[in-house]
């Protein structure tokens, strides 16, 4: 996790003034300058080694005091009136959504989790997508375990578009941070979803500096990508969420992994028909092409086709499973045909991936872990799906709420990789180097105070 990343580099110059102290006492009599030993005597030793703590102990009150000071600051900048904008409107969003943040840091100082080292303790992630994309919809039908009696959120989802602010989820295993679609899209007539946007995401920055993000979650509803629907409809939502990837990416100057989850997979006849037959430990998997080691995008939609293939193939030879348990024959067609009618949605899901993540030659590529595929709700086909569908139902699916692969996409796979998040700022390059040298020094001290101590006893 970052922050015991963010510990470490105190334990290793803690460590490096440790192996310091002890080369000085025990190899500093061998130190001579032609017959000069100026560490021989054991007073000076000890003088030299008391000068090097409290040099130290300085050090850590004084990081200790700045991280106190830039706290003050960041509970200052989530207290204090808005007015750098210009339009009543967005003074108004910038408000809510600031007086949201601070509801939340709030509750994690009462928790203990806003210290300085604590705040990274548990991983944060920002979920993108269009209004009625889902993003809510996989957080309520999660089973997560809230910290809190309820999200900070305006309430109960209803229609499309339920988030209108944004909704933070906090809970066992992570932070979650729900945005409202409009952010997304954002109104080109009017530039205050723009400037709310932009302000939430230097506030990020400000409480979490060393990690703002974990890793990001864009969401696209299966209806935005539907084969009927013409190359520009279903690019409305890659490009928007390609500007909000750059936005984050430029804003909090990180790289982090990216998931694009497709959400509402029950709109595809035959998925509830053959996935509701699941037991509770299969449904709390994932249900994706995962990327292969720390994957870069290009990479990873370069083999898609072939992955999802295999996807396909591994579907088709599982669905026998299914069918022998089934009475219904509409049923077993559905199941037969499913399949064939998710491969038929690979070219937008790959047209989604290239928009989505395209990048120029001077541009880092994306850290993309994968393309997921969960059902937080089952509802019966509307009639405006059934126009648009690829494969009409011979029987109405049934309805339910039961969510299919929701929390094996979190947490066995979003959560376990909130270390892969990295600055790419100069900072953060000085920081590993810092570590490095860290290491090495350390290292280099024991040898030099072992060979010292060998010497000594030889000597003897």
């Amino acid at each position: 996790m970052k922050g015991q990343v963010i510990r470490l580099d105190r334990i290793i110059i803690f460590f490096a003034i440790v192996s310091i102290c002890l080369f000085v006492f025990f190899a500093g009599p061998y130190i001579a300058f032609a017959d000069y030993k100026p560490l021989e005597n054991l007073y000076v030793r000890a003088a030299l080694i008391a000068l090097i703590f409290v040099c130290y102990c300085m050090g850590v009150y004084r990081t200790n005091k700045k991280q106190t000071k830039t706290h003050t600051e960041i509970d200052k900048t989530l207290t204090e009136e808005v007015t750098s904008f210009d339009t009543q409107a967005a003074v108004q969003e910038e408000v809510i959504l600031t007086s949201r943040m601070h509801k939340a840091m709030a509750y994690l100082k009462g928790k203990g989790l806003f210290s300085t080292h604590k705040i990274y303790s548990l991983p944060w992630y920002v979920l993108i997508g269009a209004p009625g994309a889902g993003k809510s919809s996989v957080l309520e039908n999660s089973s997560l375990t809230p910290l809190m009696d309820d999200a900070i959120h305006d309430g109960p989802i209803q229609g499309k578009g339920g988030t209108r602010y944004c909704d933070w989820w906090l809970t066992d295993q992570a932070i979650l941070i729900d945005t409202a679609g409009r952010y997304t899209t954002q109104n080109k007539a009017s530039d205050v979803e723009e400037k709310a946007w932009h302000g939430f995401l230097g506030r990020l920055k400000q409480i979490r500096p060393q990690a703002p993000l974990n890793g990001i979650v864009l969401t696209v509803g299966l209806d935005e990508l539907l084969p009927s629907l013409t190359s520009t409809e279903r690019n409305l939502t890659a490009l928007a969420l390609r500007k909000r990837l750059k936005d984050i990416s430029t804003s909090l100057d990180a790289n982090m992994p990216i998931y694009v989850v497709i959400t509402k997979m029950d709109l595809l006849p035959g998925f509830i028909e053959t996935f509701q037959r699941f037991n509770d430990d299969q449904l709390k998997q994932s249900w994706g092409v995962q990327a292969q080691h720390q994957e870069m995008s290009h990479s990873f939609i370069k083999g898609f086709p072939e992955q999802f293939e295999t996807l396909v193939n591994q579907l088709a030879q599982q669905r026998l499973q299914s069918l022998v348990r089934l009475h219904s024959a509409d049923q077993a067609k559905l199941i037969h045909e499913f399949p064939q009618e998710l491969a038929k949605l690979s070219n937008s899901f790959e047209a989604l991936l290239n928009t989505v993540f395209e990048t120029s030659q001077f541009e880092q590529p994306y850290l993309l872990r994968g393309l997921y595929f969960v059902s937080s709700t089952q509802e019966q086909y509307s009639p405006e799906w059934l126009e648009k569908s690829i494969a009409k139902p011979l029987a109405p699916a049934p309805v339910s709420s039961k969510p299919y692969f929701v929390d094996g996409l979190l947490s066995h796979r979003i959560f376990p990789e909130a270390g892969l998040a990295a600055l790419k700022s100069k900072s953060a390059v000085r920081l590993k180097l810092l570590m490095s040298a860290g290491y090495a020094g350390v290292i280099s001290l024991f040898i030099a105070g072992g060979f010292g101590l060998a010497t000594s006893f030889y000597a003897n």
